[in-house]
């Protein structure tokens, strides 16, 4: 399931970087940086870490 979200969120970025709203270096790194921030969450979860 998060590889289709994952894939989803790479396409929409994609398409918004040929339509030229958005920098090419930010459609490739958003999708990544939401992966990232998505494991970080998990992780903190999982330890039951307050901050």
């Amino acid at each position: 399931m998060f590889c289709i979200i994952y894939y989803c969120t790479v396409t929409f970025f994609q398409y918004l970087a040929v339509q030229e709203v958005l920098p090419v270096i930010l459609a490739l790194w958003f999708p990544n940086l939401g992966r990232g921030a998505v494991g970080v969450a998990l992780l903190l979860r999982s330890r039951r870490i307050v901050i």
